[in-house]
């Protein structure tokens, strides 16, 4: 008997093509917003992100609490129906970054930079100014 026969062989060729379109899982229309760079240096830490295949007004920023989240969403008319494309990136800011200095900036190639000042660990504790006055305007204050 021969080994390696038609039927054998047939099975690998088709182990193979299996196989083939398993090492990629992402089609290559997911791929989106994987082009990216970041920069976390003394002074800034700033994202820059290619999402040209989205309009500005399908681009979304967030800040929660630390967490910076760029959302991506948009819908496209299909032969039978529509194609919708999300992405969402997620990254924690580090803690010297100053929350309230965060700039973004879409350029005409479609890269998005977001960019966050850090002016140190003090950020996250700030002097309050102490109003001075007399206690009787104290009380009404407080009364009132």
């Amino acid at each position: 008997m021969k080994t390696g026969g038609i039927f054998e062989k047939c099975v690998r060729d088709l182990g193979s093509c299996v196989i083939s379109c398993w090492e990629d899982p992402t089609p290559i229309e997911q791929k989106i917003a994987d082009d990216f760079e970041v920069i976390n240096d003394i002074t800034r830490f700033a994202i820059s992100i290619d999402v040209s295949q989205y309009k500005p007004e399908e681009l979304h920023v967030y800040l929660i609490g630390r967490d910076l989240i760029i959302e991506g969403n948009q819908e496209k008319p299909d032969l039978e129906g529509y194609v919708q494309n999300t992405f969402s990136r997620r990254w924690t800011l580090p803690d010297e970054a100053d929350l309230d200095a965060v700039e973004t900036h879409l350029n005409g190639n479609g890269c998005l930079v977001i960019n966050v000042l850090k002016t140190g660990f003090h950020t996250m504790r700030r002097e309050l100014p102490i109003k001075v006055s007399s206690k009787c305007e104290v009380e009404k204050a407080i009364l009132a």
